[in-house]
This record gives C-alpha cells, sequence and structure tokens, in this order.
C-alpha cells in the first residue's frame, strides 16, 4: 500500500491524503486515493467508513454512498497540479557534481588517459572497413531506400502512440476506480476494506489513521499514530461510528 506524500511542506500549509483499498477473495485490491493541500485551496473529506461501506447491500448501493453523501465535492476531483517552491530548485544538484569526467572509466575499467588506447584501435577497425562499403550509385540507392524505411517506421510508430493515448480514453483515476467497483458485480467478493488518512505539512507533522473492516469476521478495527498537525486542514476522516471501532 503507498500513500502519496508530495504535499508535505515544512511550511505552515498543510495536506491530507485519503487512501480506500478493497481487497478482494482472489487477493486483488482496489485503490483510490486523492491529496488535499490547503495551500492550493483544495480539500478532500471522507465521511463513509469502511465498515459502513462494506455493508452496502449492493455494489450499487456502495458506489451511490461514496458519489453522495459519504465524501465532500472536492475528493472525485482531480488534485491540481503541483508547483514546486522556487526555494527548492537550488536543491537540485549539476552533474558534475555527481563525478569528476577524469574518473569515468571505460569498459574496460581503466580510468583517464589509459582509455585512449582503446579509441586508436576503434579508429583503425573503422578504417580497414571503409573498403568493403558500397560507393556511387550503389551507395545512394541504398541510402534513399533506407530512409524509405525509416520514414514507413516512424509514420507507423506516431499512429500507434495516436490511437494509444487518444484523448477520448482518457478517464480520471475516481473513474477507473468505480469501473473496477462496477466490474466486481457483487459485494461477496470484497474481503476487506481499509481507509488511511494521512495528515502532513506544519512543521513535519506526519499523522496517519487507519481503519480496517473485514467483512468475513465482522472485525472493525483501527489505529492512529504520528504527530497531528494543530493548525490548518486540508481534508478529514469523519465517521459516525468510529466509537464502535476496536481501536488498537
Amino acid at each position: 500500500m503507498k500513500y502519496r506524500t508530495d504535499f508535505v511542506t515544512n511550511s505552515s500549509s498543510s495536506s491530507f491524503t485519503i487512501h480506500i483499498a478493497l481487497e478482494t477473495v482472489d487477493d486483488c485490491t482496489i485503490w483510490y486515493e486523492n491529496t488535499g493541500s490547503e495551500e492550493a485551496g483544495y480539500d478532500v473529506e471522507l465521511y463513509l467508513s469502511p465498515r459502513q461501506m462494506g455493508r452496502a447491500e449492493s455494489i450499487d448501493a456502495l458506489i451511490a454512498l461514496l458519489q453522495g453523501e459519504g465524501t465532500n465535492d472536492g475528493f472525485w476531483e482531480e488534485p491540481p497540479p503541483w508547483e514546486y517552491p522556487e526555494d527548492d530548485e537550488e536543491d537540485f544538484c549539476d552533474e558534475e557534481d555527481f563525478y569528476d569526467e577524469d574518473e569515468v572509466c571505460n569498459a574496460d575499467g581503466v580510468s583517464g588517459e589509459s582509455g585512449n588506447s582503446g579509441e586508436d584501435e576503434t579508429s583503425d577497425a573503422g578504417e580497414a572497413g571503409k573498403a568493403d562499403e558500397p560507393s556511387g550509385e550503389d551507395a545512394v540507392a541504398g541510402e534513399a531506400v533506407e530512409s524509405s524505411v525509416e520514414e514507413e517506421t516512424s509514420d507507423a510508430g506516431a499512429t500507434e502512440v495516436a490511437d494509444e493515448f487518444s484523448d477520448e480514453d482518457e478517464i480520471t483515476a475516481a473513474e477507473a476506480f468505480i469501473e473496477q467497483l462496477r466490474e466486481l458485480g457483487s459485494m461477496d467478493r470484497i474481503k476487506s476494506i481499509t481507509v488511511t488518512g494521512h495528515e502532513g505539512g506544519w512543521l513535519s507533522a506526519n499523522h496517519f489513521q487507519q481503519y480496517v473492516y473485514d467483512r468475513v469476521s465482522g472485525r472493525y478495527s483501527g489505529r492512529v499514530w504520528g504527530k497531528p498537525n494543530p493548525k490548518g486542514q486540508a481534508g478529514c476522516l469523519r465517521f459516525s461510528d468510529v466509537d464502535e471501532c476496536g481501536m488498537e
């Protein structure tokens, strides 16, 4: 399971990531996550606990709950593009900071000028092979055929890429998640549901909340750890049945 932390900064801004993961009876995971950012004026809120999700009468009922009163309007929207602060640009190192050209080894593991002998051998081999190269009209005809083949291959590749990434075929992460839920067909295919909330930002705040509902055993558990953010807020988990959850 992964958690997005790309909005986490050491400034007074806050971020909040919500991650929903449904594990199926055949050990596949269907998940969706979104991150709210106080700095970007975009928040995500989930009011539907994993137990409430797991007790839905059908997949269609679950989707209706998720898209209805179970979430805020921003929960299913694409987050705004993240822009790194200008100060961060100074943290990137130039290529020359990683190595010294004089210390770069050749294929034989020899560094510095000792690699010149290999260049001389390559040069001699190249001159020896020139005698076998076609010349005159044969060379021109060969280049024309080769150029034609390259253009046809390039056009075909461009067409395939255009078809693969056509705007008409693009869907959002939210739409893909809902479609995967529909493909399940039945709630009986869901083994467990996990919801994780991750808050980060102010003074390196790093706070997690995680709630799990096991549809097989009926066990509803949760745990909280880390340092919460006492300042701004970019999202929340607000479950009405949290008092009935066995906290670890």
